[in-house]
């Protein structure tokens, strides 16, 4: 980090993930201190950051009640015109 001149600043970043589901406190508290040797001003070397935390709901795509028996009705429909082309009277009949 490097030392820091007076009334001078640093900003870190850190990315974390939150353990899914999250039950913990909301919002998020991140407290910092620093502990320097020759510091004159020992009431300041603490900060927090508070953030609330959302969990966000992703929607999931699907199929009405309505729309899966027509999808099922469709697949029926296609399994029976491919088995009735290939039914064996069929290609009798095909050959003659």
């Amino acid at each position: 980090m490097g030392a820091l001149a007076v009334n001078e600043s640093r900003s870190f970043t850190l990315t974390v993930q939150a353990s899914d589901p999250y039950t913990g406190a909301s919002p998020l508290v991140n407290t910092a201190t620093l502990d320097a040797l020759g510091d004159t001003d020992p009431g300041n070397n603490t900060g927090s950051a508070s953030v609330p935390y959302r969990q966000e709901n992703v929607a999931i795509p699907t199929l009405s009640e309505w729309a899966k028996i027509a999808l099922s009705a469709l697949i029926l429909l296609a399994g029976l015109k491919v088995r009735r082309a290939r039914s064996p009277a069929r290609i009798s009949r095909s050959r003659s």
